[in-house]
């Protein structure tokens, strides 16, 4: 009899390689787009980051916008070379509040 101890276990290696390179893969490309790593910010932070810019607006008077940037715009819209446009760019999926800051939308932050 041909003892089997020997025998290496290579269709279960093979296995564990694969998984491993399948794994290393997607988990590149969730951080290379950004998803899970803090693309986005949760709301809470976002409404913090409006309370600042609404106050710094409302020093200035509502003349001049906090550094000249909007408070924010639709995630398809920003890009690496406009987002220095925009005050919290991590805030872009609250479109719904995030692209309409103006100085009644901040007076009515309060």
């Amino acid at each position: 009899m041909i003892s089997k101890k020997a025998e290496l276990p290579i269709p279960q290696i093979l296995a564990i390689v694969m998984l491993v390179i399948v794994l290393a893969l997607v988990g590149y490309w969730m951080y290379s787009n950004g998803i899970m790593f803090n693309q986005v910010s949760s709301e809470v932070v976002c409404k913090s980051k409006l309370g600042f810019y609404c106050n710094q607006w409302k020093m200035a008077s509502y003349q001049t916008k906090p550094g000249g940037q909007d408070f924010s715009a639709a995630c398809g819209t920003i890009t690496k070379e406009n987002k220095d446009k925009y005050y919290a760019t991590d805030c872009c999926s609250y479109t719904a509040w995030a692209l309409s800051v103006t100085p009644t939308s901040c007076e009515n932050l309060s």
